[in-house]
């Protein structure tokens, strides 16, 4: 343990800088502004491309100490919305979401229990398998760091379905989109992101390793015409998964961790008053407070139909292939994947976590004070909302100029690659494989993501 790195207050979402308009404001009308600076620790640098790049937020430190410092073999942070993922993709990092409840964490602070895990940073497969199989090991009495023997066989025998998520086709054009491009979009008029050819060859290398075709699959259509039929799920996957997050984790984040610190804050220096909480995070905790018993409960129960449908419908583990920590809800339920698959099929899903676009960190946030959230369908809820594993690799960079310093730099370009949940065992098995084979690469420290690059 070489020590504590920073990370956002309470693990919340916050920018560098962040500022929100106070009122409506007739025409012309000076804003009056307010701002958040995570004013009580300095944001931590993302050593990536010009050095003014965001770090992302919540495990901040983490992500960037990792990607900074050669002496640091692998740092350690936590995922309650992406946490790990987004800054593990822009800083240019293998990150590690493990399956919930993979790692025990019983006696860490957590956010929220129903989406909080413990994950790891590191710059090479190699290193992030390695300790991610010792952090399992004290929560599975069957696993040992050494049987690799167990996960080769499970490679060999088993059959892979490759979810290759892509945007709806109507949807407007954008340099950093949630999913790949629709085919209907792509054509040699197209103005696509430079990432795009970095994507498309990992994937087809991916598609020749594991003797499979990509199934690309829309979420959205997916989700309109599987989901489950009660009145409850009428609404689409974005307005259906809208409010889970924001009501069950400031819910529980404001009654669990803030009240009884405040508490145990007061009570140790009687006048002390409140303690300071940035703007943005005081807000939603606010919100958090006021959520009622019913809406928790209500949110609760659309978790658990979400959770139900990624886990037996978009991700169903093969039956034989469960955790012993995890129930295996597809041997109850006996669910099929998009096109059905068999008991041997591991489906996996690949969508894109970092697309090498600059976002300066003097570049400053203007959010609505009566908009606290993030709109829209999270890619991240599909691991948070199902405890399924979501791995972070980084594949390749992005040439820009730096606004800030007028030179070309680089920024990295990564993806996320899922699998059902408990088969962690079997993704550390495979990205390995992948470094073996040339496929992924051991990245380095600072302004390049590859020692030899020019």
């Amino acid at each position: 343990m070489v020590g504590k790195l920073r990370c956002t207050q309470w693990c919340d979402g916050q920018d560098p800088l962040e500022r929100c308009v106070e009122q409506p404001l007739p025409l012309f009308a000076r804003p009056t502004l307010t701002w958040s600076a995570r004013l009580e620790e300095v944001t931590p640098t993302n050593p990536r491309g010009d050095g003014w790049q965001k770090p992302s937020s919540s495990s901040s430190g983490s992500a960037s100490a990792c990607a900074s410092y050669p002496w640091l073999d692998f740092t350690v942070g936590s995922d309650t919305g992406g946490s790990i993922r987004h800054p593990a993709g822009v800083n240019g990092l293998f990150g590690i979401r493990p399956s919930l409840g993979a790692i025990e964490s019983s006696l860490a602070l957590v956010c929220c229990r129903e989406f909080d895990t413990i994950g790891v940073f590191a710059r090479s497969t190699s290193v992030a398998s390695a300790v991610t199989r010792i952090m399992m090991g004290s929560n599975d009495g069957k696993r040992r760091e050494t049987d690799k023997g167990l996960v080769h066989r499970a490679m060999r025998t088993r059959r892979f379905k490759l979810l290759y998520a892509v945007e709806p086709p109507s949807d407007p054009a954008s340099q950093t989109p949630k999913f790949f491009p629709h085919s209907s979009v792509i054509s040699p008029e197209s103005q696509l992101p430079a990432a795009t050819a970095i994507f498309e060859s990992f994937i087809t290398r991916l598609e020749s390793h594991l003797s499979v075709q990509r199934q690309t699959i829309d979420l959205y259509d997916y989700w309109s015409t599987t989901r489950p039929h009660p009145e409850s799920t009428g609404e689409d996957l974005a307005k259906y998964t809208e409010m889970i997050y924001p009501s069950l984790l400031y819910g529980a984040m404001s009654r669990d961790v803030i009240q009884p610190f405040v508490a145990e804050f007061q009570h140790a220096g009687p006048g002390r008053g409140q303690p300071f909480i940035e703007p943005t995070t005081k807000a939603r905790l606010e919100y958090g407070a006021g959520v009622s018993d019913e809406e928790i409960r209500r949110s609760r129960e659309a978790l658990a139909i979400y959770a139900h449908w990624v886990n037996n419908v978009l991700l169903p583990a093969p039956a034989s292939a469960s955790a012993p920590w995890q129930e295996n809800e597809n041997a109850k339920d006996g669910g099929g994947a998009a096109g059905e698959v068999g008991d041997d099929v591991i489906p996996l899903l690949v969508y894109p976590q970092a697309w090498g676009q600059p976002q300066y960190r003097d570049e400053v946030s203007i959010r609505d004070p009566g908009n606290l959230f993030w709109e829209g369908f999270s890619v991240y809820s599909l691991s948070y909302g199902s405890g399924c594993p979501d791995y972070v690799l980084p594949l390749g960079e992005v040439e820009f100029t730096s606004r800030i310093t007028r030179a070309k730099a680089h920024l990295p370009v990564a993806v996320s690659l899922l699998a059902p949940r408990g088969m962690d065992d079997v993704l550390l098995g495979l990205i390995s494989e992948l470094e073996e084979a040339g496929i992924l690469r051991e990245v380095s420290v600072g302004s390049r993501l590859f020692s030899d690059a020019q």
